[in-house]
């Protein structure tokens, strides 16, 4: 018995102060002001993936080498640690900043393209705000632009087929909301948007259907005075829907019923004055 648990404890112990040691050397190191040391012990740590010790060295290191032909790459890896630790926020803005400062730099590419990328990981939730996935688009845009023989061009471009997707959907999305809230006005101008926004949308039929019955609970829901101006924009927006898909049998159908509607409101409402 004793000797089955020596060979589980002793092993553990052993492990427990090999790592203790290493802690207390990397403390001693901290302290130094052997930066030189300093900075191969912080490539060292970045490669056994140690990426924040990895990046406390590289801080430490950084003011020394200033103003030295190091310190490009001592910024490149700093940058890498804070991304590997997933510190996405900083990722983004430091590998910017690395390449807007070092433009001719062997690391500049890849750093323009990694500040994008850094974006795209933070872009949230289509329901959530979107300025991450707007600032992703625009970085692997501005990547593209720069370096448009890349063979990260052709990545860029699926990525940036995915973010638009995404704010697409927050867009309909919001539209859809205000139509639940009846606010057909506002909803009308975020489906409209939508369509300018994304012309090769995939639900451009849709969104005009909707665009037609935000119109027509409009004109229905208006006073009186409003009533006779409002269903003729309906009428309107059924003759543009009808000249866009009127071989689309199922969407005309309900185009058709609102079509109908309005012309019967119209007249009414015409009568009533």
């Amino acid at each position: 018995m004793f000797k089955k648990l020596a060979k589980i404890v002793f092993p553990v112990l052993i492990m427990a102060f090999i790592l203790s040691a290493c802690n207390r050397d990397y403390d001693k190191l901290l302290k130094s002001d052997d930066f030189a040391l300093k900075l191969a012990k912080a490539y060292e740590y970045f490669e056994a993936e140690e990426y924040y010790k990895s990046q406390m060295l590289f801080e430490q290191a950084r003011p020394f080498y200033r103003g030295t032909k190091e310190l490009e790459k001592i910024y490149f890896y700093y940058t890498y640690a804070q991304y590997h630790q997933k510190k996405y926020i900083l990722s983004a803005y430091y590998f910017k900043d690395f390449s807007k400062n070092y433009p001719n730099s062997e690391y500049s590419e890849e750093s323009s393209y990694m500040s994008a990328y850094s974006n795209y990981l933070l872009s949230p939730n289509y329901k959530l705000e979107q300025t991450t996935t707007q600032n992703a688009i625009d970085g692997f845009q501005s990547f593209i632009n720069a370096h448009p023989n890349s063979d990260k061009v052709t990545k860029c471009n699926i990525l940036i087929e995915e973010l638009r997707a995404k704010k697409e959907k927050k867009d309909i999305n919001t539209a859809d909301l205000y139509f639940k809230l009846r606010e057909y006005q506002a909803a009308t101008h975020c489906y409209r948007n939508v369509l300018k926004d994304y012309p090769d949308t995939r639900s451009a039929i849709d969104i005009r259907m909707k665009v037609l019955r935000a119109s027509y609970e409009l004109a229905v829901n208006s006073v009186d005075a409003k009533k006779i101006e409002r269903f003729k924009n309906t009428i309107e927006e059924y003759e543009e829907f009808k000249d866009r898909h009127a071989e689309n049998d199922a969407f005309m159908e309900d185009a058709e019923k609102i079509y109908k509607s309005a012309i019967e409101k119209l007249e009414k409402s015409k009568n009533l004055q």
